[in-house]
């Protein structure tokens, strides 16, 4: 019996741990966004005030926002090849959808195609997008975080009790 209730126990926590993940992810995607927001800031005041290449300028702005996207580019490679090969190598921690790398993609596709006015504008343009993700993340993070990790502990007592 004892071993019942140890087994039970642990069911109930192992739910409840799943629903603290998944606010873990929400979490984490928040996050993202946030420093992306940040780096597309640092991106407009580089490409405004700084005459270097499309590849520094993305380097330091991800650095300064605290990305951990980038790599040291490889020149021969286009700057569109750069930005598809550092969001493939994203890791999952971020919690990003497929609608998320989709949108990134887009937005690194236009990056260095235009002359400094079509990219403050573009930059401009994605900052209000990457605001509103942001905006719906924390949203989603404030009404789900506690949803998840009460239907962890429910759906883990549940499955406690069945096995009674």
């Amino acid at each position: 019996m004892v071993i019942k209730l140890i087994g039970c126990l642990l069911i109930a926590s192992a739910g409840f741990f799943t629903g603290c993940v998944l606010t873990q992810r929400l979490k984490n995607r928040r996050d993202f966004y946030d420093k992306f927001c940040v780096f597309i800031s640092l991106l407009q005041t580089q490409i405004r005030y700084n005459s270097a290449d499309i590849f520094s300028l993305v380097i330091s702005s991800a650095r300064g926002s605290g990305l951990e996207l980038f790599d040291t580019p490889k020149t021969d490679v286009p700057f569109t090849a750069f930005w598809d090969n550092s969001l493939s190598a994203l890791p999952k921690k971020y919690g990003l959808n497929n609608s998320d790398k989709e949108l990134l993609y887009k937005f690194g596709s236009a990056l260095g195609t235009t002359d400094i006015e079509g990219q403050l504008k573009h930059l401009g343009l994605y900052g209000e997008i990457f605001q509103n993700r942001l905006s719906e993340c924390e949203n989603a993070l404030k009404d789900k975080s506690r949803i998840y990790r009460a239907l962890g502990l429910f759906g883990g007592i549940s499955t406690a009790i069945i096995i009674l």
